[in-house]
């Protein structure tokens, strides 16, 4: 397993819901495979470092007949682990809430 490093953060005051705010609509696919998820972030390199470690803790959950947590994680750990999982952005815009990115999010699902 390889080890993760943490993105450089920079101090970001936490927006209130109505203020704009930049979102990224990424997708995350598997190689050879159909596999295909989408997702939103205001901080696509903190969500993509998120992503690696969730992926990496639910397969030692797995590795210890513990229940996995999340079915996008087990789908990536059936399929090679997070080294075969190529996380992307697809879109950006300028949202004032949260139900604003969602709908966003599910017009890119669909």
């Amino acid at each position: 397993m390889e080890p993760i490093t943490k993105p450089k953060r920079t101090r970001v005051e936490k927006k209130k819901d109505g203020e704009p705010r930049e979102v990224i609509i990424y997708k995350i696919e598997i190689d050879g495979t159909n596999f295909l998820y989408v997702g939103h972030t205001e901080d696509f390199d903190q969500r993509e470092y998120n992503h690696k470690k969730a992926c990496q803790h639910n397969l030692l959950r797995e590795s210890k007949n513990h229940t996995a947590h999340s079915p996008l994680y087990c789908e990536i750990n059936r399929n090679g682990g997070w080294g075969k999982a190529k996380m992307s952005p697809m879109e950006k815009f300028i949202s004032t809430g949260k139900l604003e990115s969602r709908i966003k999010e599910q017009h890119w699902i669909d």
